[in-house]
């Protein structure tokens, strides 16, 4: 009869333990009854050239990228959207703004969210303009390889 007791009462503890040891683990804070924000939505253009290095080899190129860098921090995403710039070879007016950025920067991690229209709304965004005034500071310093 003794051991009858001893296991119902430890049954007992082991039970009000377990009912009540998440409740002692509280932190105090109430739970939300809002569904969890989005995270915030990342500028595609910011992203892109916080990440990518510059892939050229001769100063023609050099001098496109530059001039595409000021376009971006001059010109409307429309005037971007319409301007033409010369490829590897030099040939002039054969590559959009995008071509020419995925032909001569390289990311260090994947964008797997890219689009013309989202990278058109994004380009003249304060971050994207902070991020392209870093790359073209860092061409500018650079001397070509040829």
């Amino acid at each position: 009869m003794a051991f009858c007791r001893s296991v119902t009462a430890a049954n007992f503890l082991f039970v009000v333990v377990l009912t009540l040891g998440p409740h002692a683990c509280r932190t105090g804070t109430k739970p939300s009854n809002s569904p969890p924000s989005a995270p915030p939505a990342t500028n595609l253009v910011a992203d892109f050239f916080s990440h990518a290095d510059r892939q050229y080899e001769i100063a023609g190129q050099q001098a496109e990228i530059i001039r595409a860098l000021r376009d971006m921090l001059t010109k409307s995403a429309q005037e971007l959207r319409a301007q033409r710039y010369a490829n590897y070879q030099g040939d002039k007016d054969t590559w959009s703004l995008t071509d020419l950025i995925k032909s001569y920067f390289v990311p260090s991690q994947p964008v797997t969210d890219w689009t013309e229209d989202r990278f058109y709304r994004d380009v003249s965004k304060p971050e994207a303009q902070d991020a392209i005034r870093k790359q073209l500071i860092g061409i500018q310093k650079e001397t070509p390889a040829h």
